[in-house]
């Protein structure tokens, strides 16, 4: 029999890009452990490639969505808030905004016509009718959202079918304090291990009434992701709320999760104030944001 060897991840350099935004947010929140910013960093390209619907065609030539799924525990002071904002306000946001204003309302007006015409040949309708009805479902299904802290089965499949109206964009579960707030989306939590792997989900048959008017049903795959981070220390606490976090590793969510853990924070004592000062206004790093940002609207 041929010897199974570990591979050598060390020997593995990490995404040049991605690596040097990392390190960026390492000096940016004054903590040399670079761990917990890697996995936010990957949800955050993970998370836009959704958006724009980019799959991966297997040998079978059957299609997967790219999504990320991921659990990021670093204790109190590591950062982890003013690293989300960064991303969202620094990062991503040019490529949000264009998106937001631009690709969605091309791509769900786009999407819409060809249903209204789809639907047109097998009812007997006019076009303009279908296409109504169908605007009419999409300003129905709510405000659009760029992501969410919670979230119920039913509003989970209500925006979903917002995002298949449009053919673009993805459902974003993003729950801070993870060990405060587990045991209270553990029904959304069910779902997204159901939205996973192909994007889909089953419908629930509802009673139809002029008030609650059921949906027509629109067939399709939506990205889906999902980041819960916070402390240690609150999410396995020895007791219930580490209790129902293993249970749901055991479902499905410990072989669907990229891991991040960082047991304490990592800072520089040796900096002066001055140090630190030249280090967050490095001109360098911070071109490499401004480009990085252009990229990505492009």
């Amino acid at each position: 029999m041929r010897e199974l060897t570990l591979f050598d991840l060390k020997k593995v350099d990490y995404h040049k890009d991605s690596e040097k935004l990392a390190q960026h947010l390492t000096a940016h929140c004054e903590n040399d452990n670079p761990m917990f910013f890697r996995v936010i960093v990957s949800y955050f390209l993970g998370k836009i490639a959704s958006y724009m619907r980019t799959e991966i065609r297997t040998h079978n030539h059957t299609y997967l969505p790219v999504n990320i799924y991921a659990v990021n525990l670093a204790p109190s002071g590591a950062g982890k808030t003013k690293a989300m904002n960064f991303l969202e306000e620094q990062v991503c946001h040019l490529f949000f905004d264009r998106f937001k204003g631009e690709v969605l309302p091309y791509a769900a007006e786009k999407n819409m016509a060809k249903l209204a015409m789809q639907r047109a040949q097998q009812s007997g309708e006019t076009e303009e009718y279908e296409l109504n009805k169908l605007y009419h479902e999409f300003k129905e299904s709510g405000q659009w959202l760029s992501s969410f802290d919670s979230a119920t089965p039913a509003a989970l499949k209500q925006f979903r079918h917002k995002l298949l109206l449009a053919n673009c964009g993805s459902l974003n579960l993003e729950i801070d304090e993870i060990g405060d707030n587990l045991t209270g989306n553990t029904d959304a939590l069910s779902k997204l291990l159901e939205l996973y792997d192909k994007g889909k989900l089953k419908e629930s048959l509802v009673k139809n009434t002029k008030e609650n008017t059921r949906m027509s049903e629109v067939k399709g795959q939506t990205h889906c992701n999902l980041i819960m981070f916070g402390t240690p220390s609150s999410l396995l606490d020895g007791s219930k709320t580490e209790e129902e976090f293993i249970k749901m590793l055991e479902k499905g969510y410990a072989r669907r999760c990229f891991f991040g853990f960082v047991p304490e924070v990592n800072c520089n004592l040796d900096l002066t104030a001055e140090d630190i000062y030249e280090r967050n206004m490095s001109k360098s790093a911070n071109q490499f944001v401004t480009d990085f940002a252009q990229t990505l609207l492009k």
